[in-house]
């Protein structure tokens, strides 16, 4: 309470508590932009103790700004401390370029379980997917890469354990030490997660 002096020169005499708590909100924690460096409670707001309540904001804002956008899954498949890599194929877009497998996810599907679809459609692999642990998004492509990790519970294609084989439909595959990632010559947008994969644990 002591900091409602601050309104005196803009409410003087009666005012309403409700109206001047209103219209500050209005002026200074503006949703956009909020001015929390010339605010006289920041000292006692949650939303300035609390950064988690601006990334949440955030990303409420981007989900609005990706409305319509293609979701792609990716799977980091990891084996014997090895992981599954993938190659395009010559009639493909990067041709020759590695890339973890994934693919589209169709309509009703959910992250994981589009995953798992094409594991066992383009390898010939059951697995278990964790949740994402990285979303890019790609704006010129109007694509939201979802990559999460997996290990197999199940294998209908014999060859996926050879150091290289090939998949179902064609694509050549093979196990790759993470030391090597680097390494290796990557599609761009995987790139991005291969210095985290580094770091983490196997």
């Amino acid at each position: 309470m002591q900091h409602l002096e601050w309104f005196d020169e803009q409410y003087p005499g009666d005012f309403s508590l409700n109206q001047v708590l209103m219209d500050f909100g209005a002026s200074v924690c503006g949703a956009a932009k909020p001015r929390c460096g010339e605010c006289p409670l920041r000292a006692r707001c949650g939303f300035a103790k609390n950064p988690s309540f601006d990334s949440a904001r955030d990303n409420k804002r981007k989900q609005r700004s990706i409305r319509g956008y293609k979701k792609v899954v990716v799977g980091i498949l990891i084996q014997d401390k090895k992981v599954l890599v993938s190659r395009r194929r010559s009639d493909q877009t990067y041709a020759g370029l590695l890339e973890f497998p994934g693919g589209k996810v169709e309509e009703g599907e959910d992250e994981r379980r589009a995953l798992q679809r094409e594991y066992l459609e383009e390898i010939g692999v059951e697995i278990s997917v964790r949740p994402a642990f990285e979303k890019l998004v790609q704006q010129g492509k109007k694509q939201v890469l979802s990559f999460h990790r997996c290990r197999i519970l199940a294998i209908q294609n014999s060859n996926i354990k050879n150091p290289s084989s090939k998949g179902l439909e064609g694509q050549e595959l093979m196990w790759v030490c993470q030391d090597d990632l680097v390494a290796k010559e990557f599609l761009p947008a995987n790139k991005k997660i291969i210095e985290q994969l580094k770091r983490s644990r196997m």
